[in-house]
């Protein structure tokens, strides 16, 4: 297969909006190592399409080059059984990921989560108060998260991940069952994955009702990274078989996914509160009122998860 080449079209995009995640062609005939190969492409694509937004301090450019980094996080862990290991590599997507989380996540709360509760609450003022502080700290983060971004270190990071997958750097002395699966079939692969990520998904979401965050933490988990697989090989069964599921796992995803904003708006207001003494009784309130809206979200939660619990594994046709 050709080199991939990853860098130069993006780098050469004009300044722009946030830039999501281009759609994903691929064929039945395809082998396991080209498909993860152009999912990882199509995940890296992402990744810089969003620098220069990044770098621009644009929230929106966080969140999607965040994005692209969780869907190439779980395209490896999709793949891992015939991918040779890469720890160094690993260790530079995580302190990426952690200098854009922290970002992310402070832009949430000075933006949705603190609007939100102004429109919610008749307590504009001291909202307020709590909203500029928490903005200040988002600013920072926003600045660090573009420093991130700007540094030889991303450029390092953004090298070595368009050498390791344009020259294969993840088939380097795999082993030879790793070899023979890597040039299988994509289909056999696809179906066989999907089906361990519906199953574990089911397991832990047995336990789902009056969960606790910890609990609903890793049914959020396994929900995205199935969601993420079947949007990668959406293409090889067709928008009919594999829309309801996708549309379902979205929407279970996205509930449990406002629950952990909640939980870690929680945790950063704590940080405010610590800081800012003369607005702790204010911040103490909207803890109160937040933790007190996520033990409301227990009909949403059932509601999403009976959406998706009967739904099959997509067949291909």
């Amino acid at each position: 297969m050709e080199n991939l080449s990853t860098s130069d079209p993006v780098r050469s995009l004009p300044a722009a909006e946030a830039v999501k995640a281009a759609p994903l062609q691929l064929k039945k005939t395809m082998t396991v190592g080209h498909v993860f190969q152009l999912i990882a492409a199509n995940c890296l694509a992402q990744i810089l399409a969003n620098a220069a937004g990044v770098r621009r301090q644009d929230g929106e450019s966080v969140h999607q080059m965040r994005v692209g980094l969780r869907r190439l996080r779980s395209a490896i862990g999709l793949f891992k059984a015939v991918l040779l290991p890469n720890e160094p590599l690993k260790e530079e997507l995580d302190w990426l990921t952690r200098q854009l989380g922290m970002a992310r996540d402070w832009d949430i709360l000075a933006g949705p989560v603190l609007s939100a509760l102004t429109d919610e609450l008749d307590e504009p003022l001291p909202i307020e108060y709590v909203r500029q502080a928490a903005s200040r700290q988002a600013k920072k983060n926003d600045k660090s998260a573009a420093a991130a971004v700007s540094s030889p270190r991303y450029e390092r990071l953004v090298l070595s991940l368009t050498q390791w997958i344009n020259q294969r750097g993840w088939r380097d002395k795999t082993s030879a069952s790793q070899q023979k699966r890597l040039k299988s079939r994509i289909s056999p692969f696809a179906n066989e994955m999907l089906k361990h990520y519906r199953r574990r998904l089911k397991k832990h979401g047995k336990k789902l009702a009056g969960a606790a965050p910890t609990e609903r933490h890793k049914v959020r988990i396994a929900a995205k990274k199935t969601r993420y697989s079947a949007e990668f090989f959406q293409s090889l069964y067709g928008d009919k078989t594999m829309a309801p599921f996708v549309t379902a796992l979205t929407g279970l995803q996205d509930t449990l996914g406002r629950l952990n904003d909640a939980a870690t708006a929680g945790g950063l207001l704590r940080q405010l509160q610590e800081s800012h003494p003369p607005l702790a009784e204010t911040i103490s309130y909207l803890r109160g009122y937040l933790a007190a809206g996520a033990k409301g979200e227990d009909h949403n939660i059932q509601r999403c998860w009976q959406a998706f619990k009967p739904l099959k594994t997509p067949v291909q046709a």
